[in-house]
C-alpha cells in the first residue's frame, strides 16, 4: 500500500490522470514486491520473478534495482543496486527520510519463512544501499499485512498468519514492539491501511467464509494503544491485493481484484466529509491500462507508477509469469503538500493521513509466538500448520488443489511440496503459498463456477465497472 501526502481535510482528492503504459519495462518480470521514489530514482526491492495467479511463488528474489526519473514520468535504464541481504517478496516498504528505507516482514530466506524482521538501508551517494537486520520480536513475523504510518509511527495490521493482530512500533527502531492479539475481529489479510492523527483503518482484503472484502473499519490509537475496530462506509466493490495511494484528503483504491470476476481497472476512490469519515465516490480515474494484481505502486512528484504485478490471465500454452509492464498517471495539478522526501514513500509521507505498502501472503515455518495459546485466536482448522506444534490462526485462501506432494493438504489450502502439512512451503526457496487466488473468485467457497470458468478459458475477462453512486 502506498501513501504520498499529508492531508487537508475537506479537500477534494487531487485529480490524477489516467494511467498510460510507458516503452520502458521492469528489469524482469516481477510480482509481490515494493517500489518507492526517492529524490530522483525509482528503486525496486526484491519481490517473486515466477508466480501464479494464486500468489503461489516459484522464486523469490533479493535483488535492488533503480532507474532515473524525468520530469515528464519518464525512467531511464534499470540498474543493480546492493541486493536485499537474502531473498524476499510478500513484504512491506516504509521510507522514513531521502536516506533510509525499511523493509518489513514478508516472505524470507531459503526455505522460506514468516520475517518479524527489518531490513533498515541507508541508501549512498555511489548508489548502493547498506543494510541492518532488526528484529520486531515479539511481533508474529506475517506477509500479505495492511502497513500504515503516522508521523513515526508505524502500524502492521492483519496478514498471515496473525490476522486479528496489530503490531505498534516506530520508523526509528527505537521503542519498544507493542502487539495487541485478538483487536482485529473478525481477521483480515490481504488488505491495504491507512492512519491518522487518532485512528488507523483497514480497507478491503480477504476472509475466509465472506470471501474478498468491501469493507472498510477503523480503530483509535494512542501512545502505541490500538481500540476495536468499527465499520466505515464500505467500498463500492470489494478490493483484494489492490494498492492504495493518499493525496490531498482522498484515498485512492488501484488495481487488485473484487473476486466477481470484474477486473478493477477503475479506481474507487474516497474523499473526506471534512471530518475523518471518507465517502466513496464513483470516480473511475486513475484507470489502468493492464489489470494488475500483487503490483507495486510508486509516486514521484509528477505522478503514479503502477509497476508489474499479475495480469490475472494464463498464456496460451497454459504457463504464468509476472508482468514487466509499466504505467504512469500524471497528477493533473501538484499537490503543495506531495511530501518532503521527494517522492514515494512507501507508506511514509508525514502529514495528515499516512499508510504503507503492503506485501501478500507467503508460507513458511512459523515460530510459536511464546504466548502459550494459538498464535492469533482464532480458530486454526482451515490454515496450515506452521510447524511449530501449535494451531496458527489466519486467513485461509479457500480451496485450492493439493500440490502433489504426497502429503496432507492442511485443509483447503494448496500444500507446499515438501512432504509435510500443507503449509505452503516447498524447499529450496520455491513457494506454494497458502495464497488467494485474486483474479476470479476461486477461493470463495460460494462461488466454485469461477475456477472452472478460469481453468477453461485460461484468461480472466475484463469489463468495465458500471459507474453510479456508491
Amino acid at each position: 500500500m502506498l501513501i504520498t501526502a499529508g492531508l487537508a481535510f475537506g479537500v477534494s482528492a487531487q485529480p490524477i490522470s489516467d494511467f498510460e503504459l510507458l516503452p520502458t519495462r521492469l528489469p524482469t518480470p516481477l510480482m509481490q514486491f515494493e517500489a518507492t521514489v526517492v529524490g530522483s530514482s525509482l528503486y525496486l526491492f526484491g519481490g517473486c520473478v515466477d508466480g501464479d495467479i494464486d500468489g503461489t511463488c516459484r522464486q523469490r528474489t533479493a535483488d535492488v534495482w533503480r532507474a532515473l526519473v524525468f520530469p515528464d514520468g519518464g525512467l531511464g535504464l534499470f540498474s543493480r543496486s546492493t541486493p536485499l541481504p537474502e531473498a524476499r517478496a510478500r513484504h512491506g516498504l516504509v521510507v522514513v527520510d531521502s536516506r533510509t528505507v525499511l523493509i518489513v516482514m514478508g516472505a524470507a530466506g531459503v526455505p522460506v519463512r514468516y520475517s518479524d524482521d527489518v531490513l533498515r538501508g541507508t541508501l549512498l551517494d555511489d548508489g548502493g544501499i547498506g543494510w541492518q537486520v532488526n528484529s520486531l520480536a515479539p511481533a508474529p513475523g506475517v506477509d500479505d499485512f495492511g502497513l500504515a504510518t503516522f508521523g513515526d509511527t508505524v502500524f502492521v495490521t492483519g496478514g498471515l498468519p496473525a490476522p486479528d493482530a496489530v503490531t505498534v512500533w516506530s520508523k526509528g527502531l527505537d521503542a519498544s514492539v507493542r502487539v495487541h492479539r485478538n483487536v482485529l475481529t473478525p481477521p483480515v489479510a490481504f488488505h491495504q491501511a491507512f492512519a491518522t492523527a487518532s485512528e488507523v483503518c483497514v480497507v478491503g482484503g480477504f476472509r475466509t467464509g465472506e470471501g474478498f472484502l468491501d469493507e472498510v473499519r477503523c480503530a483509535s490509537w494512542r501512545d502505541g494503544g490500538v481500540g476495536p475496530f468499527s465499520p466505515r462506509p464500505a467500498l463500492r466493490l470489494p478490493a483484494s491485493t489492490a494498492r492504495l495511494h493518499v493525496a490531498d484528503s482522498g484515498l485512492f483504491v488501484i488495481g487488485g481484484a473484487d473476486g466477481m470476476g470484474v477486473s478493477r481497472l477503475d479506481s474507487d476512490v474516497g474523499v473526506f466529509d471534512g471530518g475523518a469519515q471518507v465517502l466513496w465516490t464513483t470516480s473511475g480515474s486513475p484507470r489502468l491500462r493492464q489489470v494488475r494484481l500483487r503490483f507495486a505502486l510508486a509516486m514521484s512528484g509528477d505522478g503514479l507508477y503502477a509497476l508489474g504485478g499479475h495480469a490475472g490471465t494464463l498464456r496460451t500454452d497454459g504457463g504464468e509469469v509476472p508482468l514487466d509492464l509499466i504505467e504512469f498517471a500524471p497528477f493533473a495539478r501538484r499537490s503543495s503538500d506531495a511530501g518532503t522526501d521527494g517522492g514515494t514513500d512507501g507508506g511514509t509521507t508525514d502529514g495528515g493521513l499516512d499508510a504503507g505498502s503492503t506485501p501478500a501472503v507467503d508460507a513458511g515455518l512459523l515460530p510459536d509466538a511464546g504466548d502459550g495459546g494459538d498464535d492469533a485466536g482464532v480458530d486454526a482448522g482451515p490454515l496450515p500448520d506452521a510447524g511449530d506444534g501449535a494451531a496458527d490462526a489466519g486467513v485461509d485462501a479457500g480451496p485450492l488443489p493439493d500440490a502433489g506432494d504426497a502429503g496432507g493438504d492442511g485443509g483447503p489450502l494448496p500444500d507446499g511440496g515438501h512432504g509435510g502439512p500443507g503449509d505452503g512451503l516447498a524447499d529450496g526457496g520455491t513457494t506454494g503459498e497458502h495464497s488467494l487466488d485474486v483474479g476470479c473468485g476461486c477461493h470463495s467457497t460460494n462461488v466454485p463456477i469461477f475456477l472452472v470458468i478460469w481453468v477453461v478459458v485460461g484468461a480472466l475477462r475484463r469489463r468495465d465497472i458500471r459507474r453510479g453512486v456508491a
